[in-house]
């Protein structure tokens, strides 16, 4: 078996043409690093996986005959892939620049660097904010109370990540997205299992494999050279199908908290994350108070 320096695990879900659009920008401007393809198809209706084939014959597919979700669908690439750093990258992203390499480089700076994301930015250019922190009573009381003002500037980005961070310059946050995640292999083989925690189908699940990987004395990286384009479900922007993704998210964020901290935590948190969409401007504000 031909070894190689990262496999790229590519995860379908009726994504046709933006995954081909994901790989063909992997050929594209990928250089200075042996790479593998992996397409894995979590059960796809809207083509046979087997066009993947067709168009970059060169990948390997891998075709669940059942929709394993987000965790689980990467597991089963991640159980095919060949190498020792391991980059899941949704179908909805296009790479802009050496991506693969810039990440690839960094996560191999330091033993203690367990996962490494990128840059990621909207159609428009705007950035996604990437790197979070764990959810916290005490952060939440300074955003309501609006004592991160009481925090010079310089400093505030590390402290809240989020939309406080600039994201011009490295940041270690609790936890990234796995949009763009560049993993050893070593720091999965320790985890329960010997895989990514699949408590979670879809959403938070990345929060909580950066809390299992950080258990482990682990550090995750967010790193501005990495340049990635991601259209985040472009296509599902109706407000309805808004709240009801955000549900979910909200649902899995409570089965976080209560994991982690407490179910007290949780639902004093929930609470204070009402009051603070209810004391912001953001548009979708009282229905997400609501939920």
């Amino acid at each position: 078996m031909t070894m190689v320096d990262v496999s790229v695990i590519i995860l379908n879900y009726n994504t046709f043409d933006l995954t081909c659009e994901c790989i063909a920008s992997i050929y594209e401007f990928t250089e200075g690093v042996s790479f593998e393809i992996l397409v894995v198809d979590n059960a796809s209706t809207e083509c046979s996986p087997e066009l993947f084939k067709r168009a970059f014959p060169e990948i390997i597919l891998i075709a669940s005959k059942t929709n394993l979700g987000f965790a689980g669908g990467n597991n089963l690439g991640i159980q095919h892939a060949t190498d020792r750093t391991i980059l899941l990258l949704n179908s909805d992203t296009r790479l802009l620049n050496n991506a693969i390499f810039l990440a690839y480089s960094r996560l191999l700076q330091s033993d203690k660097v367990a996962a490494v994301t990128g840059k990621l930015v909207y159609p428009t250019g705007e950035v996604q904010l990437v790197a979070q922190q764990f959810p916290s009573v005490k952060l939440l009381m300074l955003e309501i109370l609006r004592l991160y003002h009481l925090i010079p500037r310089e400093k505030r980005g590390k402290v809240f990540a989020s939309n406080y961070f600039d994201y011009k310059t490295e940041l270690e946050p609790d936890w990234i997205w796995a949009t763009f995640f560049f993993i050893r292999r070593e720091v999965i083989e320790r985890l329960p299992q010997q895989k990514l925690p699949e408590d979670f189908f879809m959403y938070e699940e990345d929060k909580l494999w950066c809390y299992r990987i950080r258990q482990l004395g682990y550090r995750v990286l967010y790193s501005p050279e990495p340049l990635i384009l991601h259209h985040m479900s472009g296509s599902n922007k109706a407000f309805a199908d808004i709240l009801t993704n955000n549900r979910h998210i909200l649902i899995n964020e409570l089965k976080f908290i209560s994991m982690t901290k407490s179910r007290l935590y949780a639902r004093t948190y929930f609470i204070l994350k009402a009051i603070h969409y209810l004391t912001s401007s953001y548009r979708l504000a009282r229905p997400l108070a609501k939920l």
